[in-house]
């Protein structure tokens, strides 16, 4: 591992034996960095959203929500976010397109499709990396706070 400083952010660089080094931005410790790294959920149903935010919110983690695409494309910037929460069966456009206009723009970005299960076959497919990863509707509030763990401090 090795850290670099710049500005009031830390980038940590891993490189593992036979992986491509990967790379994260923090906050330096201070009042900044006892945040969780942010959230990006994106789902076209208003109530989900509304429901998530606040539970995610009251244990801890801050996050944006997109109601589509377009919206989650223009909150997006590299190193903003460290988890997406990608609604799988949005009308305007389909949450495994999002996922690779994320990857152009954040590769270390984790991704997690919220999907039912006609849409799972879709979904292996575009597993293509340990930063992409499903939850399946419906599903328990206390299964996503396990997978916003799993992959969030």
């Amino acid at each position: 591992m090795t850290f670099y400083a710049g500005g009031d952010k830390w980038l940590l660089v891993t490189i593992s034996k036979g992986k491509r080094p990967s790379t994260k931005t923090r906050p330096f410790p201070g009042k900044a960095a006892q945040m969780s790294p942010m959230i990006l959920l994106v789902d076209e149903d208003r109530l989900l959203r509304e429901v998530l935010q606040e539970y995610l919110a009251a244990r801890g983690y801050a996050l944006d929500a997109a109601e589509n695409n377009i919206e989650a494309l223009r909150l997006l910037e590299p190193g903003k976010y460290g988890l997406a929460l990608i609604g799988q069966g949005m009308k305007q456009e389909s949450g495994l397109k999002l996922l690779k206009e994320i990857r152009k723009l954040d590769r270390d970005m984790v991704c997690v499709i919220m999907t039912s299960y006609t849409n799972l076959h879709d979904i292996f497919k575009n597993l293509e990396d340990e930063r992409t990863d499903y939850l399946l509707k419906p599903f328990q509030l206390s299964e996503l706070h396990n997978m916003v763990k799993k992959y969030l401090p």
